[in-house]
């Protein structure tokens, strides 16, 4: 079996470094990594580059250069990863954010319960920290041990949204990646539920660091750099927007790719009242 870590990185520089550290310092031997810059305009390139050259470890690791650069947010974010999709053929697919942490563990547990389940899409609970490593909490949800996680449980709680991310390349293809401003963790956990399960690993194995940036693809970092309320509500209006079109365009898929898990479960049910509560 095949595992690569995919490392997305777009003007991260202020971060990226602490970054690849933890990916580099992985328990798990055997695995490819892959640190791709796209159109970078700060150093993030050449501390991708430097850091690579300089790692004699047991994995192997590839600078890449996404050529997609005129893509920006969300729909740049999606972009890359399904560029970076055409570069690998392995099984199993380990997303880094590049402004996050990795548990030194994080892949070889991955590996472990991937091998044991084989789940479409895969979870481990995680840390919020402050950018000064300050402890603010963990995944407010509580699976009690780990398992398969329900569309229900996904959707009334965002349990992807709030978890690492990797997924199963076969899952992958068959809906048929991401596009446009579809959030990746509120999409392809929905879908593996649906498929050979979204399975969550009780164990704190992530970091997310809660950076407040503008220029942030995802709109957390930009609602805590907002500076007053106006700018706050306008934030939550775009983020209510996308998750009602992630799980609209979920929905979709879902009705023609597993009708009969569709029509024999509370799957529907449960995502379109999100969604009209969303938008109400």
């Amino acid at each position: 079996m095949k595992v690569v870590c995919l490392v997305p990185v777009r003007n991260k520089a202020f971060f990226v470094e602490q970054t690849v550290k933890s990916t580099l310092c992985q328990t798990y031997e055997g695995m490819e990594i892959l640190l791709s810059d796209q159109g970078s305009t700060d150093n993030s390139l050449e501390i991708l580059t430097r850091m690579a050259s300089e790692y004699h470890g047991p994995n192997k690791v590839r600078v890449l250069q996404c050529p997609y650069v005129d893509n920006v947010g969300l729909n740049g974010f999606n972009v890359h990863i399904d560029w970076l999709m055409t570069q690998t053929d392995a099984d199993l697919i380990i997303i880094v954010s590049a402004d996050d942490l990795n548990h030194p563990d994080r892949v070889k547990r991955s590996v472990e319960v991937y091998q044991e389940h084989r789940p479409s899409f895969l979870g481990t609970k995680m840390q919020f920290l402050k950018p000064d490593g300050t402890y603010e909490g963990s995944t407010a949800f509580d699976p009690k041990g780990s398992r398969f996680v329900t569309a229900r449980e996904h959707i009334e709680c965002l349990v992807g949204g709030s978890c690492s991310t990797a997924f199963d390349r076969d899952f992958y293809n068959k809906i048929g990646g991401l596009h446009g401003h579809l959030i990746l963790d509120v999409y392809l956990p929905f879908l593996a539920t649906l498929d050979r399960g979204f399975y969550m690993i009780d164990e704190e194995l992530f970091a997310y660091i809660r950076h407040p940036k503008f220029d942030n693809a995802w709109l957390g970092g930009r609602l805590l750099a907002a500076d007053n309320d106006d700018e706050k509500l306008l934030i939550n209006e775009l983020v209510g927007y996308q998750v009602c079109s992630t799980l609209y365009n979920a929905g979709r898929i879902a009705v023609n790719l597993y009708p009969d898990q569709w029509k024999d479960s509370d799957a529907w049910h449960v995502l379109y009242e999100n969604i009209v509560n969303r938008a109400s």
